[in-house]
């Protein structure tokens, strides 16, 4: 949780700099309340002097329980005392992760044909690439040696890529640091990639040992690069899930018949 304001304010920028216009509301009630956490982490700052304000008013002839100086004095204290403050402070956090989750969908909806649209370009090069052998970005020399389509390729993908990168980064912060990851990593794979019916350990296979699926790899495994909110990726984990299920129970029905052959025979 303590990551998310970062998070939040990386995703503003992001939008800012790629030209996506976030949900008006969702934007001011963003701000609001990275602007609370703000000020709620300024108030560590605060100091006072209790005795000394109610010697003042003792000293004015005042009732030190009425006097204004007091009395602010010993709300400045009380803010500031430690424990309090940090009570403070879990209240403004829990309201960000709050404001996050109420609009996380129409963020990732408003981020979805950006992302779209670069998924398509890098699945183009990837085509043109991988035709000519070329199975990684990382085959420079293979590349070089191309030919110009092969470059122009390369340069489509890595710039794909890039923007990619730009766009998913914050919003897996996002959905990390809010704890709104369904289906654990797995969730996060699918949430930028559309596994169409490949079972779940299939999906799980093509990440490797890694907590998050490259766009090269998914589209060298076969699947297709598209962002997806909260809703559709529990929707791609369940059908994922499914096909795994399905495909157990035939492997097993085919055990029990094959067993069964074999005894009567």
């Amino acid at each position: 949780m303590r990551y998310l304001p970062t998070a939040v304010r990386t995703l503003i920028t992001t939008a800012d700099q790629l030209k996506v216009a976030l949900p008006k509301t969702a934007r001011a009630d963003l701000i609001h309340a990275l602007d609370v956490i703000d000020k709620a982490t300024s108030m560590n700052d605060l100091s006072s002097d209790v005795p000394a304000a109610v010697f003042n008013a003792l000293d004015a002839g005042n009732d030190p329980t009425s006097d204004p100086e007091v009395i602010a004095a010993a709300v400045r204290a009380q803010i500031g005392n430690q424990a309090v403050y940090s009570q403070v402070i879990d209240r403004a956090s829990v309201n960000l992760v709050d404001t996050v989750r109420l609009h996380i969908d129409g963020i990732f909806d408003t981020f979805k044909p950006a992302y779209d649209k670069a998924g398509v370009q890098l699945e183009e090069a990837h085509a043109i690439l991988t035709s000519h052998g070329i199975d990684s970005l990382d085959r420079t020399d293979q590349i070089a040696t191309a030919g110009l389509d092969v470059a122009r390729a390369n340069l489509q993908a890595r710039e794909a890529t890039v923007l990619l990168d730009q766009i998913t980064n914050p919003l897996t912060q996002l959905l990390v640091a809010s704890e709104l990851t369904p289906g654990s990593y797995l969730g996060l794979a699918f949430t930028t990639v559309d596994t169409g019916d490949a079972p779940a350990v299939a999906v799980r296979q093509s990440m490797g040992h890694k907590t998050k699926l490259s766009p090269w790899a998914a589209l060298s495994a076969g699947y297709t690069l598209s962002l997806a909110n909260t809703g559709a990726v529990i929707e791609r984990v369940r059908h994922a899930n499914d096909i795994q299920a399905l495909a157990q129970s035939q492997q097993e029905q085919e055990q029990r018949e094959a067993a069964a052959g074999k005894y009567r025979s």
